[in-house]
């Protein structure tokens, strides 16, 4: 909170993993925006999947970002896209 903006890039890989990039890019461009829970115990299950209006809950510079979570906001989200580990088949 507090820190201007900065542009992140992904680099998406169809190829191999080509569900996974089409829900990618279909939760970047939804033109739903998500809305914060009125309360940290609500659980938004009916919450709109979008990227829009969410926020990074957890940056470790020089490796990784974590966020999304159109549900609580927070990481906590109990949804998820499908996944049938398509860019990794041996991934348990």
């Amino acid at each position: 909170a507090g820190s201007p903006p900065r542009t992140v890039v992904f680099q998406l890989h169809p190829e191999k993993c080509p569900k996974t990039c089409d829900n990618f890019v279909a939760l970047c461009q939804s033109p739903a925006t998500a809305k914060r829970p009125s309360s940290a115990s609500s659980a938004r299950d009916d919450a709109q999947p979008t990227y829009r209006g969410t926020e990074f809950h957890r940056i470790l510079p020089g490796f990784m970002i974590q966020g999304g979570d159109f549900s609580n906001f927070d990481g906590t989200g109990g949804r998820a896209a499908p996944t049938t580990n398509e860019g990794r088949p041996t991934f348990q």
